[in-house]
Order: structure tokens, then sequence, then C-alpha cells
């Protein structure tokens, strides 16, 4: 915590500011009179504040050639000035110093990581080798701690061999630390190492530790090393099926790794049943058009979905001749591009209705009688995101929307009537629809809450009341088209649904058997991501009320997190020059690079100029199966322990 001065310290603070806001007027003339014989004769501390006072760049070297003489610590500020201009004359050489010396390196070393993702790793990674070497090697187990954050924070490539050797001098000697070998194996993870592949498989095979086992095997599967996908796969058949779906991922980001990935699924080294959808749109994000990859495609022709897709035209619906008679329930799917505005819609007749999205909220227009907005959504759409869309009207004419299976907002009119003639994705303005939809079903009666919520990411066919489905579009315009996309609603099938129905009944029935102080442990699976109280990530929703939401409004986030996703916790892509793919929270960005972050890894900064291209997708970053891999009386407990969090 920063200690916040007082008193006499108050005013000098304060004396300083006014001089510095001062100085900061005259650049050219502090700069000139720090070059003279009279500035010589300034207290050192006065010099110091004057440089830190001139444009940041040109003052670098001024501040490097003073803090090798100050008796105390360089400060964040003065630190700062340095490491972000390391090439600067005699910058660089202050830096060295500044980190070698051991009475001042583990301040600067954590000073300049709480602010790495503000310095190019590339140009200051040279300047720590050393340092990093040195601390390494200190039997103080918190310098080494250090030792490791400041390699992993700063990509620190060179020292890889210097963790390799950790590793294997221990198990030589056969004393086995197994906390330091599993931080080794992290940051050898973060630096996705190219060297040494044998020897993770060797120890994910046989270490008698399975921490151990499973940091080597997450150590390989992230390598870059140019056999290591094939290592990981010769380990396939003996992994569990939660080590199977983490290093599909791991392996899938690259290219060198997906080829190898579709290879084996060709030649049915993999089960191409292990292949979900969340690896398949990785793989042709990676490769492209790879041959084998469209040949995998085609053999995996299920896994593409049909929706109808609108240009934006004033041409582009579907003359569907939908009426509305009575009580009905309209429901969708709906990803929508670029500016949302009421020039989309999902269903409309001309001058009578127009279902669309006026300045991105869903709404609900009536042209007779003077009515027009009888309901509009709280919550706008996100654009380039699949968003369930659900609106229902009763006998007495009461409109209700419906946002990813929750409730959004009810009407402030009623509406009556009787609507002919509507179109699919007609609305009134000149431009039309620029979108897709999927999953479109029109009910002759009013579904409940609980049906909506219960069924909107599931496929249904043939159900009582359900008047129209996906296929029965009527024809269609010039701009409208039927699309096959791996980018489709995360919609279960009947088998899925069944399955995930039986799952809710298992999870709510054990967390009534779980046990809340014996679950508490557990919640570190969550903490990678989220945070509960003052301890945990920020990637994910606080989970410090978690419990307020009830328990099958959490086993909804946990079993489906793809289905009721927040926009703001959606997957931020990055697909980088070399090929490699990112998938992370986006933290921000300045001029020069994007700064992103990952589960159990550090803040990452991505030069923009290795930057391929960018986009959000539709998926949370919430993985799926959390609680399959606890045994069930461990995920039991940590149920019932988020309950308690209210």
């Amino acid at each position: 915590n920063t200690q916040i001065p007082v008193r006499e310290a108050y005013d000098r603070e304060f004396e300083r500011f006014l001089v510095r806001m001062f100085l900061e007027r005259h650049p050219d003339a502090v700069a000139k009179f720090l070059d003279s014989d009279a500035a010589a004769k300034l207290p050192l501390e006065a010099r110091l504040l004057a440089s830190l006072a001139l444009e940041p760049k040109t003052s670098a070297s001024r501040v490097a050639k003073l803090l090798p003489q100050l008796d105390r610590p360089p400060n964040q500020e003065e630190l700062l000035r340095l490491a972000q201009f390391p090439e600067e004359p005699g910058v660089g050489e202050a830096l060295k110093a500044l980190l070698t010396n051991e009475k001042s390196r583990a301040s600067v070393a954590e000073k300049l990581l709480a602010h790495r993702t503000s310095l190019d790793a590339a140009k200051i990674a040279p300047l720590f080798g050393e340092a990093a070497k040195d601390m390494l090697q200190s039997p103080d187990e918190n310098v080494r701690d250090l030792s490791y954050t400041l390699i992993s924070g700063f990509q620190i490539k060179s020292l890889e061999g210097d963790l390799i050797a950790e590793l294997v001098r221990p198990l030589k000697k056969d004393t086995r630390p197994p906390r330091r070998h599993l931080q080794i194996f992290k940051v050898l993870r973060d630096l996705q190492t190219s060297a040494n592949a044998e020897l993770f498989a060797t120890i994910a095979q046989t270490d008698q530790d399975p921490e151990i086992r499973n940091a080597a095997l997450e150590t390989l599967a992230a390598s870059r090393a140019p056999d290591a996908a094939s290592r990981v796969l010769k380990l396939y058949p003996n992994l569990t099926p939660a080590q199977r779906k983490s290093s599909l991922a791991a392996v899938s980001t690259n290219k060198a790794g997906a080829k190898t990935i579709v290879t084996a699924l060709l030649d049915k080294t993999i089960p191409q049943s292990d292949l979900d959808p969340v690896t398949i749109e990785r793989l042709a994000t990676v490769l492209h058009d790879d041959p084998d990859l469209a040949k995998l495609q085609r053999q995996l022709g299920g896994i593409f979905h049909d929706v109808l897709a609108f240009d934006g035209s004033d041409t582009a619906w579907a003359d569907s001749n939908i009426t509305l008679d009575g009580p009905f329930t309209l429901e969708t799917w709906v990803r929508l591009t670029g500016n949302i505005h009421n020039d989309d819609g999902i269903l409309g007749s001309p001058g009578k209705l127009d279902m669309n999205f006026f300045q991105g909220k869903f709404r609900v227009w009536v042209g007779t009688d003077g009515l027009h907005d009888v309901v509009v959504s709280k919550k706008p759409i996100t654009p380039d995101l699949w968003t369930h869309i659900a609106v229902t009207r009763d006998a007495k004419g009461n409109f209700t929307l419906y946002q990813n299976g929750e409730l959004d907002s009810t009407g402030t009119k009623t509406a009556n009537q009787k609507f002919e003639n509507c179109r699919i994705a007609f609305s009134g303005p000149k431009t039309g629809t620029e979108g897709a939809f999927a999953e479109y079903r029109l009910w002759n009666s009013v579904r409940t809450p609980a049906e909506i919520r219960a069924n909107f990411d599931r496929t249904l066919e043939g159900a009582e009341g359900l008047k129209r489905h996906d296929g029965q579009w009527g024809k269609l315009n010039k701009g409208a088209r039927i699309a096959k996309t791996i980018d489709a609603p995360p919609l279960l099938t009947d088998e899925q649904s069944k399955a995930l129905d039986t799952k809710f009944g298992k999870y709510t029935t054990l967390a009534a058997k779980g046990h809340p102080e014996a679950g508490k442990p557990f919640a570190a699976l969550c903490l990678a991501c989220h945070q509960i109280q003052t301890q945990g990530g920020q990637i994910g929703p606080n989970l410090s009320s978690a419990g307020a939401m009830g328990l099958e409004a959490v086993l909804r986030n946990i079993l489906t997190p793809n289905a009721a996703m927040e926009p703001g916790y959606r997957t931020f892509r990055v697909e980088m020059t070399n090929g490699d793919l990112i998938d992370a929270f986006f933290v921000s960005e300045d001029k020069d690079a994007l700064i992103v972050r990952q589960a159990g890894l550090p803040d990452r900064r991505l030069a923009k100029k290795d930057v391929r291209a960018t986009k959000y997708i539709r998926r949370s970053l919430m993985p799926e199966g959390l609680l399959d891999a606890l045994p069930d009386q461990s995920a039991a407990d940590l149920l019932a322990y988020l309950m308690t969090l209210k």
C-alpha cells in the first residue's frame, strides 16, 4: 500500500509538484540549464527532479547518469523512465547495474514487474538475463521465486537451458522438491520453450508425482519444439479425458501442432469423437485452406450448421407469410454485424409491425393505432455475437422480451392486433438486416420463463405448439441465403440435452450433500479466473456473491458457460503473424501493443507488428467440464461452498 504523506512531508511533496509543473512548461530552458556549470552545484535530488520534468525519451539518459549517485533505491517513476527507453545512451547499463546489485535488485525487479505490460519485453529481456540467472542460483527461496516471475514476465528465453538444468539436477540426485519443479515447469510453459520435448515427455510418463507428470504434460503441449505435438500424441492413449482436452487445446494453437492433430485425426490415431467444436474452430483458424483440413472437414460434415444469412440490402428478407394472431412466442438466435440499428429486424410487416434493434436494443414497434414502441429491451446486443432473443404476447396483448433465456423487459402498452403477411428479417428502413439467424421458432402459445430458459440453447423439432421451425423460411429474396458455418450458436441436440438434464439433476442432488468448509480448498479452481472476496484472478465475473444467484443459475454458468455468456467475458482471439493463436481476455491496448490475460499466466504484451488479426468469438473463457474432473464428493463440497457466498 502507498503511504500518503502528512504534515511537513506533505508540504514538501506539494512544493515538488509545483516546481515540477513549472519546469515542465519550459523544457528547452530546463535542458539548457542542466547542461550548465551552475546545475552541477545543485543538490542531486534537485537535478533529478528537473530531469524528470523533461520529455521522457530525452530525459532517460540524464536520469540514468544520476541514479547511481543516489543513497536511496530508485522510485517507480525513475525506474520506468529507464525501462521504457532502454536503448538510449547509458540507460541499459544503468538498469543492469541496478539489477545486479544485491541490495537493489529485488525491489527493482518487483517495481518493473508491476508495470511489465507497459514495457517492451523484447528490449528489456536482454538486460535482465544476468541478474535473473544469478537469482536462480540463490539459496533464498524468495529470491528464486522472484527470478521465476522475472523470467516468465519478461519472456527471458535465454534462460530456458538454466531452468531445464534445474529440473534435471534434482532428478539425477533423486531428491524431489515438488514445489520448485512445479514452478519451473510453469515458467517453461509460459515461455513456450522450444527445447527438450523428449525430457518433458519422459517426465510426463514416468515421474512418481502426479502433479509433476501433469505439469510436464502441460509444458510439453505448450512447447514450440518441432517434435512436441507428436510426443503429446504418443502419450495420448494413456491420458485422462481432461488431459486430452487440455492437450488438444494447447497443441492446436500453432501451425505445426494443428497440422499434427489433423493428420492424427485422419489416420484415426486420435478418435474423431474426441474433437469438440472449440478445437475444430481453432484448427480451421490456424490452418485456413490446408488441404488436409478440408479433407477432415468433409469427414466431419455434421459439425457445420445451416444458418439463414442476410447481406444488409433492402431486399434481404424471407417472404414467410407469417400471421400473428392471439398469443404467441417468437424466438431466434441472431448474430448481427456492423452498426446494429432499426434496419436490422427479425420479423416485420410494412407499416404495421417491426421487430427490430433500434440503437442496438430489441423492440416491438406497432404502426397501427399510434402505438409505436410497445416494448423495448433494457440491454443492447453485441455485434458479431450470437444472442438469443425471445418475444411473447399473451391473450391480453401484453409483450415480454427475453435475452439469452433471461427475462429482459415487459411491455408498457398492449397490442392485440392481428399481423398478417409478416416477413422474416424485414424492417422498415431502406437498408436491411445484416447478419444471420438460427433456430428460428414460432409458437402459438405463450412460453413460460422456465420453458424459455430451459430450451433457448436446444434444438427443438415437432414439439407441441411449435408452428414454424428452421428450414421453413418461405421464399428467400435477393440478399438472403442459407449458409453453412462452424460459427453457430451453442445449441444442444436431443441426446446432448438429455445428458445435460441428467448432469443438472446429479449436481443438484449432490450440492445438498456437500460440506462448505471441505469445498473451500477446491475454490482454487475458480480463483484462477474469478475473484472471491479479495483473492483470485480478474478474467471472469466476481464470485463473492455467487450464492445469491441460486443453485440453478450457478450450475447453468458452470455446465453451459457458452450459452448464457455475458458479452464482457467472451473470448478475445488474437492471430499472430507466425501462425500462433491466442485466446484470452482483452485488458487494454496502446499505440504499439495489445495487453491480454489468460488463466494462470501473467498478463501478456503483444506487439501490434506481430499481430495479424483480432476478433471476439462467441465462446466464454470459462472452460466446460469443470465439475466432471472432480470426484462427486469434491464437486458437492465445492458447490456447497459457492452457495455460502452471499
